[in-house]
């Protein structure tokens, strides 16, 4: 549709929606709305009607002078209500512009999505809602890094609980390819860019770089190998747990992440975006990946990944391992407070309880399927770490600081464990703290 109309003249699909007129399950693509005052599905929703369920895909611009909108110009009604629509069109205008709707007077717009990134205008701009007046604005998200709005999130985010932005984006994914004939996963795909985490190695004053690592579970496939810098990054997974030697032993050679799957990437120089192309996402992780121990005799545990935050609660009930900055993968002691994940990230959950709480990390490497069958150190200087542990409410009795052999073991107050006995400070030793 290409429909362009002087002033003052107002473009849309439909112009205004009154009384309890109600536009749902509409899709728009491949089109232009050019007027005094422009939208894609409606001009304006006044009363108690509304639009419900409406998408914009790509390639839908929209170009007015005031209150354009990706969905919907003017939202002015007691009752009137925008809901469960997205849009990536690309809007322009002059004031009152929006990823959704242009102007909002009285009325609602939620649980909506504005996936596009060229919203652009001279005053009120904003990525769902240009304008706000009055009414509600609830449960609507952005995705483009370069806009803003004051009553919407951007997402996904590290630091947000991601998971009715993705129930949403997924509902919309799975009624365009169901329900509309003809429309492939390509021409609905969109960018995703995941927010809160820089996935960089640590360059120094002089120049030289520290290779870091960090665990990852995505919404989206990355393929490491279109990357600029691909032969500077190198990806891995949890395959074997060495129980004698309290060793997480990683294998390598996976050059795509695939949605909802976890992994190790280690940066040895530069950057990694963390942005997914032209993507359709999954709304949850895959299942998790069985662990066995190093001679394979039986299964302890699950090499997992995580969309959303893990509590306390969840992490002692799971025995979770998390990645920690000092190269080791652990398990907080109980009675530590505020124990939790970030979103998308990977973890070991073990079957039972472990006999340790820190894990050193090793890998194997492998080639085309082969592995070599020598375990070596992990490949980087550092670790990314992937949450917290709070302060410890008291001494944890699952620390063991004395093997079988009679080698003992000394920990810091976090869990961690010192190399040798310490000289002086406070430290935990058969499960008591010591001060010297």
């Amino acid at each position: 549709m290409n429909i362009s109309l002087a002033a003052p003249k107002e473009a849309s699909l439909f112009g205004s929606l009154e009384g309890n007129a109600t536009i749902k399950n509409v899709v728009v693509t491949n089109s232009a709305f050019k007027g005094n005052g422009a939208a894609v599905v409606a001009a304006a929703v006044f009363g108690n009607a509304g639009i419900e369920n409406c998408h914009v895909l790509k390639d839908v611009i929209v170009e007015s002078d005031a209150n354009a909108g990706g969905v919907v110009g003017v939202v002015n009604g007691n009752g009137a209500k925008v809901t469960g629509c997205t849009s990536q069109a690309t809007v322009k205008g002059l004031s009152g512009v929006g990823g959704i709707a242009g102007l909002l007077t009285t009325g609602y717009v939620g649980n909506s999505i504005a996936l596009g990134n060229g919203i652009t205008g001279s005053a009120e701009v904003n990525a769902v809602v240009g304008y706000r007046r009055n009414g509600t604005v609830e449960n609507c998200y952005f995705t483009a890094p370069t806009l803003s709005d004051p009553r919407a999130k951007l997402m996904p985010d590290k630091r947000e609980d991601n998971t009715d932005f993705l129930t949403r984006l997924h509902q919309r994914d799975e009624f365009l390819l169901q329900a509309i004939t003809g429309l492939t996963a390509e021409q609905i795909g969109y960018d995703l860019t995941l927010q809160g985490r820089t996935i960089e190695a640590t360059q120094a004053a002089d120049g030289t770089w520290k290779s870091k690592a960090f665990s990852v579970c995505l919404p989206f496939d990355i393929d490491i190998l279109k990357l600029d810098n691909a032969d500077d990054i190198s990806v891995y997974k949890l395959h074997e747990v060495d129980l004698v030697n309290k060793v997480f032993q990683f294998t390598n050679d996976f050059p795509i992440l695939k949605a909802g799957e976890p992994y190790m990437i280690v940066i040895n120089k530069g950057s990694m975006p963390l942005t997914g192309r032209n993507v359709i996402i999954v709304p949850t992780p895959k299942e998790p990946q069985a662990v066995n121990n190093a001679d394979a005799s039986k299964q302890i545990g699950w090499w997992c990944g995580t969309f959303r935050r893990i509590e306390n609660d969840e992490i002692f009930r799971d025995n979770i391992y998390i990645a920690q900055k000092d190269k080791t993968f652990q398990y907080p002691p109980k009675g530590y407070t505020k124990a939790f994940t970030y979103p998308f990230i990977a973890y070991f959950s073990a079957m039972e309880p472990l006999d340790f709480i820190i894990a050193q990390t090793k890998y194997i490497h492998t080639e085309n399927g082969e592995e070599s069958g020598d375990v070596a150190d992990f490949p980087a200087d550092e670790f990314d770490s992937d949450g917290e542990f709070g302060e410890a409410t008291g001494i944890s009795p699952v620390i063991q600081t004395i093997d079988a052999d009679g080698t003992e073991h000394y920990y810091d107050l976090q869990g961690r464990q010192l190399n040798g006995k310490p000289n002086k400070g406070i430290y935990i030793y058969k499960g008591k703290k010591v001060i010297k």
